[in-house]
């Protein structure tokens, strides 16, 4: 009977236990609503879409580390299945990259989760992707007559949008980075009220903000009549 008893328990001890709490769609929508349109902080690599992290949150694929940003994203969703996490998320910054001509972008992220997770795992590694060591920026400026990005406006649309030149303070110590820089897209597509949020050593904030004066968009709209908007953009420094 002893024996029966102490081979149970080692049974007991070397077979998994399957996890109560794993529940791929009551956790989905948990972190839905807990993330869902809600504003954040995403790591990414310069023009990324779909980003792979790891379960400690990092990514996974190769990145210059120069080009590397914490960018200001709107979450969709998030979903979660037996064996991925999933989330989408929008980016709230206008970027330089031609195949985007300055429109916001969609970011996926992806995870693979191990054999047994739990929802307290899951949470967790939704809690790093979102609030690593990052900037924190300033909110956006509200100005008299000028609109913030939201439902109804049509975003504004690059025409000319030139990247920053790396500064020679940079070149000197083979150093990159990035700059984001707040501004207005006026009606008539010229730029203005241009303000650096980020400061840095090597003058990308400087350089940033003396190249973004002088862009020009297709302006925003709303109901079809061009209005003034506020963005961000960010720009990124790279040594390769």
């Amino acid at each position: 009977m002893k024996k029966a008893i102490l081979a149970g328990l080692l049974i007991a001890l070397i077979l998994p236990c399957p996890s109560a709490a794993q529940d791929p769609k009551a956790l989905t929508n948990e972190l839905s609503q807990r993330w869902g349109k809600k504003p954040a902080k995403l790591f990414v690599a310069t023009s990324a879409y779909d980003i792979r992290v790891n379960f400690d949150g990092k990514p996974m694929d190769e990145l210059v580390p120069a080009c590397e940003r914490y960018a200001d994203v709107v979450v969709d969703d998030v979903k979660v299945s037996a064996k991925e996490l999933r989330i989408h998320a929008t980016r709230t910054a206008i970027g330089t990259d031609r195949r985007y001509n300055g429109f916001p972008y969609d970011v996926l992220v992806r995870a693979a989760l191990p054999v047994g997770w739990t929802d307290g795992d899951v949470e967790a590694l939704v809690i790093r992707i979102f609030t690593p060591k990052r900037l924190q920026l300033p909110l956006m400026q509200t100005l008299p007559n000028v609109h913030k990005p939201g439902s109804g406006i049509a975003p504004p649309k690059g025409v000319f949008t030139p990247d920053p030149e790396m500064t020679e303070e940079a070149r000197r110590a083979k150093a990159g980075g990035n700059a984001v820089i707040e501004f207005t897209v006026n009606e008539d597509g010229t730029v203005s009220d241009v303000v650096p949020l980020t400061t840095d050593p090597y003058g990308f904030a400087r350089a940033a903000a003396a190249t973004t004066s002088n862009w020009r968009f297709t302006p925003a709209t709303l109901n079809g009549t061009p209005v003034k908007l506020r963005v961000r953009s960010e720009s990124s420094f790279c040594m390769y």
